[in-house]
């Protein structure tokens, strides 16, 4: 048979316009929520600007009825669902059709489905679902593979669960949790689907802090339909933050309510860029707790050498971290075109525990 997965709720081409920032606020601090008022108040100025002085060279460039299709298709694709899967590493969207036995669709349809938004900002590359953030979410998502991941941090919280507690709780329940580099974030919505207390940063652009603040208010929407009241406590806590690597952590710790280090760090696909590692290992080196773990995962994608990108792990190591490498994992590449070892997922687990 042919399975489609789609969201909970389906979603109507007006679902997926942009949320108005009034009702994004609960999701950030107070300082981030005047910073991107400032900049929509500029945007909303500038476009006054450029109609009052006749300068709305656009104009009409939408006249045509393929043209208001094309819009309407686009603004449709910047929200997407994505599920785990317990059959197949790449989970599944709500846009890809898959070729599903009657027996598999059980194992797909029990994973945890997240809902993401996609930035206009292609800087950085975050308007992209990589195949690393995949992967750590299918690592998440399922109960077994997410305790055997954290297990250096469950056995020091005691949190390793019998069979009849793990029915009942997820082993992300009430942990802090912190992506960086996140994108669409497709790893933090998971967490917070499953119980943890979430901040999602990115770089400082509006309009990608703003699509994550979306992310959140999106996923907690669908959540709130059939989470238990302990689940939604904690999703209610996430946070969109701006965040560039290297930089003081304050305001990213200040977005939990306990101003505290994370039990969790995640950086998928963050590797690519070498010179950009030792900000990344500083910023993971502050924001992770003494019994923490971090997940840092990537693919090799040949904008540099192969070696460079690989020199995570002693730049780690001299840091002083505990640096495991996991088993890699193949996925489907990203995009079209791409080498099939771009969705070869690397993973690097880092502790403070002697190795």
């Amino acid at each position: 048979m042919t399975l489609t997965l789609t969201s909970s709720a389906a979603m109507t081409t007006d679902d997926h316009a942009p949320i108005d920032l009034s009702t994004l606020s609960k999701w950030v601090l107070p300082n981030t929520l005047l910073w991107l008022e400032n900049v929509e108040k500029e945007e909303r100025a500038s476009r006054e600007d450029i109609e009052k002085e006749g300068l709305n060279y656009g104009a009409g460039l939408f006249d045509t009825e393929a043209d208001r299709e094309e819009e309407s298709e686009l603004q449709h694709n910047r929200v997407g669902t994505w599920i785990t899967s317990a059959s197949g590493s790449d989970g599944g969207f709500d846009w890809t059709e898959n070729e599903v036995q009657n027996d598999q669709c059980p194992k797909i349809c029990a994973g945890v489905s997240v809902i993401y938004t996609t930035s206009t900002s292609s800087e950085g590359h975050g308007n992209t679902v990589w195949a690393s953030a995949r992967h750590i979410s299918n690592l998440l998502g399922n109960r077994e593979s997410c305790r055997q991941v954290l297990s250096p941090l469950l056995r020091q919280r005691q949190r390793e669960s019998t069979p009849a507690t793990s029915q009942q709780k997820h082993p992300l329940f009430g942990l802090s949790f912190v992506e960086l580099g996140a994108g669409a974030g497709v790893p933090s919505w998971t967490a917070m689907r499953c119980g943890a207390r979430v901040v999602c940063t990115d770089q400082s652009v509006a309009d990608r802090i703003r699509c994550i603040a979306e992310c959140a208010e999106r996923n907690w929407r669908d959540m709130k339909k059939t989470e238990s009241e302990a689940v939604l406590e904690n999703a209610k806590m996430a946070r969109s933050c701006p965040y560039n690597w290297g930089a003081p952590i304050e305001e990213v710790t200040l977005s939990l309510d306990k101003n505290e280090l994370f039990d969790v760090v995640i950086a998928a696909d963050c590797c690519y860029m070498p010179f950009l590692q030792p900000k990344l290992l500083k910023s993971i080196d502050m924001l992770m707790s003494k019994e923490g773990v971090a997940l840092v995962s990537f693919a090799l994608h040949g904008n540099a050498p192969d070696e460079d990108v690989w020199g995570v792990v002693d730049r780690a190591k001299e840091l002083g971290f505990c640096v495991e490498v996991l088993e890699p994992k193949q996925l489907t590449p990203s995009t079209y075109g791409m080498e099939l070892k771009q969705g070869l997922v690397q993973t690097v687990r880092l502790t403070r525990q002697l190795c």
